[in-house]
Order: structure tokens, then sequence, then C-alpha cells
């Protein structure tokens, strides 16, 4: 890409809160980031949006496990076109709590991990904060 494909640069706009929900239920996987011993961590994860919260599941012998319970955390989703230059981000902001069992959804409700192995422990990130920006294309 040369400077003159690069001459326009596109629109960023924010998004409203019903438009980052609308984008979050859209999703399955996202990016929680967190703060441990030794500074930033950020860590792909699968969720499902509920009402005012995201729900995901990790291992209980996990470093996400040790650390976001009762933390405060943040969980990014995104989506972005290289071609066209265009995208939006979604960034939820909050505390983190182990769901008890009996407070759980129906089974085809819940988060289906990717990756292979034991994930049992659910975690739910309640919103305090989201925000949302769209880059549209020039």
């Amino acid at each position: 890409m040369n400077a003159d494909e690069r001459w326009f640069q596109g629109h960023l706009r924010e998004l409203d809160e019903a438009e980052c929900w609308e984008l979050l239920r859209s999703c399955e996987v996202g990016r929680v980031a967190y703060v441990d011993a030794r500074g930033p961590m950020v860590v792909p994860v699968t969720f499902v949006a509920e009402d005012a919260s995201l729900l995901f599941r990790v291992s209980a012998y996990s470093e996400l496990a040790r650390h976001l319970p009762g933390a405060e955390a943040a969980l990014e989703v995104d989506d972005i076109d290289y071609f066209t230059r265009s995208g939006w981000s979604v960034v939820l902001r909050g505390p983190i709590e182990v769901v008890p069992s009996d407070e759980l959804p129906p089974v085809d409700a819940r988060p289906t991990p990717w990756p292979e192995g034991q994930r049992s422990l659910y975690l739910r990130l309640t919103a305090a904060l989201v925000t949302g920006r769209r880059l549209l294309e020039a």
C-alpha cells in the first residue's frame, strides 16, 4: 500500500449502549483483560451475553480462576475489515463473580469453550460500563 492509497481516513462514531449489547450478543469470543501481580494480562474466552452481564467458563485451576473472582476486569470484542479499514469494538467493564450452579442458565444457553479440557467454573462479568466505537470506511 502506498501513501496515495492511505489518503482518506475513516470516521469514528461512538456506539450507544443498545448497539453495544447487540454486537456483544452477536459474538462468542472476546478478550478478558485483568491485572495480576505481574501486571496487565489479556486472555481470549468464549462467552454468552446475558441481560446486563457476560457469562464465561474457565478451568477451576487456571490463572483466570485464581485472579478474576472478586476483581474488576474488562472484556473486549471487535470485528475488523482490513480491506475497507472499517470495523467496531465494544468494551464491557465491571466486577467478576463466581456463578453458583443454581444460578446457571439451561445447558444449551451456556458458553461452549473451543479448546479441549475441563472448564467447570462459571464466571460472570457484570456491566458497570459499556462503551463501543465503530470505524466507518472513508
